[in-house]
């Protein structure tokens, strides 16, 4: 059944008042050279940096010679604090990346066999034992889905029978 209803005059110029400043919003949302972001991206803070070293006369390798001078220098509290800064500079520690690894898994094996074969490949060096740790668990979360799969069917069917068992 269908109705037809008024819509009152105040509601649908509202509406159409919406209506229009979307349209306005998306035409002022397209950039070209008349509409630009008022206010600009100024300088990082490097170059700030750089100036303020400019300002006092230095340039980068007289500051970075002052910085060791200053972390060399014994007598210096702060010295400690200066010298692990420029280590993290010069030497920083390295991201974790996970490196090609390939393992022969037997034609047709069982995830516990797959999970043996990484085991030994562990155990004999050419698996890193944080990458091995990683594929075995990731074998054993793709059987714990598996499983819940799998009973989730059975369940399913048991139902459809007793269902067809309570209709007969």
């Amino acid at each position: 059944m269908r109705r037809n209803y008024q819509i009152p005059f105040s509601v649908a110029k509202d509406y159409h008042c919406c209506i229009v400043k979307t349209e306005k919003i998306r035409e002022m949302a397209q950039f070209s050279a008349d509409y630009q972001p008022q206010r600009r991206r100024g300088n990082g803070w490097r170059a700030h940096i750089l100036k303020a070293l400019a300002d006092r006369g230095l340039s980068e390798e007289a500051f970075a010679s002052e910085l060791v001078a200053r972390a060399l220098d014994d007598a210096s509290p702060q010295a400690g604090r200066i010298m692990a800064e420029i280590l993290a500079r010069l030497a920083p520690l390295s991201k974790s990346a996970m490196p090609l690894v390939e393992i022969q898994f037997p034609a047709g094996a069982t995830a516990t066999q797959r999970a043996d074969a990484i085991i030994d490949g562990i155990a004999t060096g050419h698996v890193p034992a944080d990458i091995g740790v990683a594929m075995v668990s990731a074998i054993s979360t793709r059987m714990a889905i598996f499983e819940t799969e799998q009973l989730a069917t059975r369940l399913a069917a048991l139902e459809a029978i007793v269902e067809r068992t309570r209709a007969s």
